[in-house]
């Protein structure tokens, strides 16, 4: 008996230690969770999480827009939302400006009032100059969510060359929230 309870033991724990390796990072984690359950949209949304943490800018694009897809296909709004605005947001970190003011229109077409697809639209008005937009976008985004320390900083930015006063409190704001 007792071979057979060793044996037992030593299968376990080699299972355990391949699983352990395969979970040994967020992009292995997500992309075995991709294999097993390949329909599962919140799984490509992970995935596409952990390629872009990693700047694999192509696979996360791949990633996210499989998301969308079967999010669509599943009548997931919400969950096609926030790959739009993931898609959106590769887009504007390569300058794609057209493409990323798209990706965030679908994204807020599909759930109206979305904060993080405002403030990236926001941010696009911003890279395209359209400072007056983007300062308007960032309030509305922090009625909204007011300790968003990131949303602070871009109004911050947005409001440099034009209310000095106004910068620098939102700056202020900003490192207040990013420092609890």
């Amino acid at each position: 008996m007792r071979p057979v309870l060793a044996v037992t033991v030593l299968i376990l724990a080699t299972l355990s230690h391949l699983r352990s390796l395969e979970w040994n990072s967020e992009e292995r984690l997500w992309a075995s969770a991709v294999r097993t359950g390949p329909l599962m949209p919140r799984s490509h949304l992970c995935l596409g999480l952990a390629h872009k943490d990693r700047q694999d800018w192509i696979a996360a694009h791949e990633a996210f827009a499989r998301c969308r897809d079967l999010a669509v296909d599943q009548h997931n709004a919400s969950l096609a939302s926030r790959c739009w605005n993931n898609l959106g947001s590769l887009s504007l970190t390569l300058g794609q400006l057209d493409l990323a003011e798209m990706a965030y229109s679908q994204s807020l077409l599909l759930v109206p009032g979305y904060p993080d697809a405002m403030a990236n639209m926001a941010s696009v008005w911003l890279e395209r100059g359209d400072t007056a937009a983007a300062i308007k976008g960032y309030r509305e985004v922090l009625e909204m969510l007011p300790w968003h320390a990131q949303t602070w900083t871009n109004l911050s930015l947005a409001l440099a060359g034009r209310d000095s006063a106004g910068a620098a409190a939102a700056t202020a704001k900003a490192e207040k929230l990013m420092a609890r």
